[in-house]
């Protein structure tokens, strides 16, 4: 009777071990996701999708706050495991040409957003050009003011996911 309950509590120990060794074996690595901080669209958009992997993929989101530079070199290194800050191809045009070999680049993520200054209804202009001459004839006349703030929308510049290639 003793050998039979050895070998039932040493087999169902042996159930117990495999079971939490497989269990361990499940466990999902943490995903740390780059974002600038400071823009809002960055704040927003990770925080969204963070959520959504945690929820419907099961993986823990570590969020990391950063600068453009250093979140580029953070997922290059992989040391971060993806972005979605990477604004192409004109405004970190420049990280793209750097680091394109060492970053995967997921597609676009925001495609319709817009970068610029937003300008008062009163304002006239339409460009940048507009603004200039609105500026040159302010000069030229020194009655004319000009509003304080007045800056006009680029076209689209769409906000990419980047992950690192190294992982």
């Amino acid at each position: 009777m003793k050998l039979l309950s050895k070998l039932l509590f040493t087999g169902a120990a042996s159930v117990m071990m495999t079971w939490s060794a497989f269990a361990l074996g499940e466990a999902k690595p943490t995903l740390k996701i780059g974002y600038v901080e400071g823009w809002d669209d960055s704040v927003a958009t990770t925080n969204v999708a963070a959520r959504i992997i945690e929820k419907k993929l099961g993986y823990p989101v570590q969020l990391v706050p950063l600068a453009a530079g250093v979140m580029w070199q953070g997922v290059a290194r992989g040391d971060l495991d993806a972005t979605l800050s990477a604004w192409l191809p004109v405004t970190q045009g420049a990280y793209w040409d750097q680091f394109k070999t060492k970053v995967v680049d997921l597609g676009p993520n925001f495609t319709e957003a817009r970068i610029g200054l937003i300008v008062p209804a009163s304002v006239s202009a339409k460009s940048i050009d507009d603004l200039n001459a609105q500026k040159a004839a302010s000069t030229a006349a020194s009655s004319v003011s000009m509003p304080a703030l007045a800056s006009c929308a680029k076209p689209p510049t769409p906000s990419r996911a980047m992950g690192s290639a190294i992982r």
